[in-house]
């Protein structure tokens, strides 16, 4: 170093500092991807018109990326407080928009599989009946439309649905042209009452200054 040259600088030199500024920074990516993930809570698209409203089923996303990234980093025990923060948001609301997301279906079928094996509260059949709670709590007037929304049919089709998902049987690579999941629910002729419902839940506003 130059003699007139702050020594304080000197941490420049030093390959220890930038090893922890590297995993620090491993620590920060995570969250300033979610900052930009969610919109203000009007729910408009940003003007570049590249950014829209976000969803249910991204808060799930986002707190297990933080999760991951903070849990393979140098400061494991970090992701300790993802945890604690993330059971004030556990519930079977955010679990299924999640599921029902076709941008997040590799996700899902890990999380299906390994509540299958664990024998997990969030297993493919208690959510099946949670689906059917919420449809009569919150869609009660599709039960008498016409033509009226089947409860039987479907519970038939979610669990039908998350099966599929569980063996690998819907991919997100085969969803890769319709990663916009109104479109993508709107073309699931074979699957009305589910659509419907998927459309519902994932049309719920995120509360964005709530989570922040």
């Amino acid at each position: 170093m130059e003699e007139n040259f702050p020594t304080e600088c000197n941490i420049f030199e030093d390959g220890d500092f930038w090893d922890r500024l590297h995993q620090v920074e491993k620590l920060i990516l995570p969250l300033v991807k979610a900052s930009i993930t969610f919109v203000p809570e009007n729910g408009r698209e940003d003007k570049n018109e590249t950014q829209v409203a976000s969803t249910l089923a991204d808060v799930v996303h986002t707190f297990n990326s933080v999760w991951h990234a903070w849990r393979m980093s140098s400061f494991p025990e970090a992701a300790n407080f993802v945890e604690k923060r993330w059971q004030r948001y556990e519930h079977p609301w955010m679990i299924l928009a999640f599921i029902l997301h076709p941008s997040y279906t590799q996700e899902a079928r890990a999380f299906l599989m390994k509540q299958s094996q664990e024998d997990g509260i969030f297993s493919a059949k208690y959510l099946a009946n949670a689906l059917l709670g919420y449809t009569v709590k919150y869609l009660a007037s599709e039960l008498t439309a016409d033509p009226p929304l089947s409860i039987p049919v479907l519970k038939r089709q979610a669990s039908e649905y998350m099966e599929k998902i569980e063996r690998g049987e819907i991919s997100s690579s085969a969803l890769q042209m319709q990663k916009d999941w109104k479109e993508y629910w709107s073309f699931q002729t074979s699957t009305p009452e589910l659509a419907k419902f998927a459309l519902f839940l994932l049309s719920v506003p995120v509360q964005v200054r709530f989570l922040r």
